[in-house]
């Protein structure tokens, strides 16, 4: 008995001493791949406070994420955004999914960090400085980030919300559309946005608020469980992918002749939906005293369904042109540049979703320049606008 006493201990102190020499292996070698976000109850997920390591995927770049939750300058990763804007601070809030969230690039690469730094150059500016805040989140469409609008990010005080549309969101906000039970989403009764956040009250999502969250907070700890934790993730990864390609199937059998799966029945419930939400959106804010203001990066024609090209009499209408009319009708503000973007990646020529190890769509350092460089332009525009109109008052 004391001599299996003595082996078991043996065994426990060489797994110790072997997993010690690993986790000092990776931490001499720099490798760091925590869980950037986390499970939370209002939301579904939000990012991962006091987080700091490397997003590897399309590019490896270091990612700091402060105790508010919202990503920082790694040189500067304990920086906190005051909750009550100085007097003489104009203030934009952006939200947005992986696009708008721009992991693949550094925090001063991001079309935001260019946004605030030509914004303070616009002589027609609100305020003396402007300030702009990234609330982006990967996998998030309309209405998840309206919940976070709503949400935790309300008590930072804002002078602008600006939203970043991409064509995933059509899918992000329709729960058939998605397929995850364990998030928000808006449905439509008649013309009329219902919140549906029912997986607050699924045993299965409130497991996972409280042990994988803790799970999560454990292995962000530790380097050899982060490594053993991403043949995981690239198993979920490929099962993500079937589960993508049985989506598209189904669509396929509702798809009327002549039509691509973009002119099924369930892919216009989802523009519905899209088209809708905002109008929601802006119409909340505007209990609020403000406005939604809306852009994109490239959205791609293809996925805007047929019927609103025969409905508007505008052959391929491009995202742009809709919502130029939508946002008009609807009375929030809509800052068109994907189609510009399409056109200065050829005069450029220039390809904006080119990484290191993949292209996955997302733009690189390039491809956020020139969105930063538009959009900035398009609001010093606006203010310009703004000021004439009421000058002229």
């Amino acid at each position: 008995m004391k001599n299996i006493l003595i082996n078991i201990l043996i065994s426990l102190f060489s797994i110790i001493g072997i997993l010690l020499i690993i986790e000092f292996f990776l931490i001499k070698i720099d490798y760091s791949q925590p869980h950037l976000s986390r499970y939370d109850y209002e939301v579904g997920v939000r990012h991962m406070e006091s987080s700091q390591g490397f997003y590897i995927k399309e590019s490896k770049k270091k990612i700091s994420i402060n105790k508010q939750g919202i990503r920082v300058p790694n040189d500067n990763k304990d920086f906190l955004y005051s909750k009550q804007k100085p007097a003489n601070v104009f203030r934009i809030s952006v939200y947005g999914d992986s696009f708008t969230e721009g992991l693949q690039v550094s925090f001063h690469e991001r079309f935001t960090h260019i946004m605030e730094t030509e914004l303070n150059k616009c002589k027609f500016k609100p305020k003396s400085n402007i300030e702009i805040i990234n609330f982006g989140l990967s996998g998030t469409g309309q209405a998840r980030q309206f919940l976070i609008q709503q949400g935790w990010t309300k008590e930072f005080e804002t002078d602008m919300v600006l939203n970043i549309a991409y064509m995933n969101d059509v899918r992000n906000n329709v729960k058939r559309l998605e397929m995850n039970n364990h998030l928000p989403y808006w449905k439509l009764s008649g013309n009329s946005i219902i919140q549906d956040n029912s997986f607050r009250e699924l045993a299965s999502f409130q497991k996972k608020i409280k042990y994988s969250n803790l799970r999560m907070k454990i292995v962000n700890n530790f380097r050899f469980l982060q490594f053993l934790t991403q043949g995981y993730e690239i198993y979920k990864k490929k099962a993500s992918q079937k589960g993508h390609q049985d989506l598209r199937e189904k669509w396929k059998k509702n798809i009327p002749e002549n039509g691509s799966i973009y002119d099924g029945d369930d892919w216009i419930y989802g523009w519905n939906v899209f088209l809708n939400g905002l109008k929601y959106w802006n119409n909340v804010l505007e209990n609020d005293g403000k406005k939604l203001f809306l852009a994109s990066a490239y959205f791609n024609s293809t996925s805007i369904p047929k019927k609103y090209s025969e409905k508007l009499k505008i052959p391929q209408i491009n995202f742009d042109q809709l919502m130029e009319i939508e946002s008009k009708k609807n009375g929030y503000f809509y800052f068109p540049v994907s189609e510009y973007m399409k056109n200065r990646e050829k005069e450029l020529g220039e390809d904006f979703d080119k990484h290191e190890y993949s292209d996955t769509g997302h733009y690189n350092n390039i491809g956020h320049r020139e969105w930063g460089l538009i959009l900035s332009k398009r609001i010093c525009n606006h203010w310009e606008a703004s000021r004439t109109q009421t000058l002229t008052k």
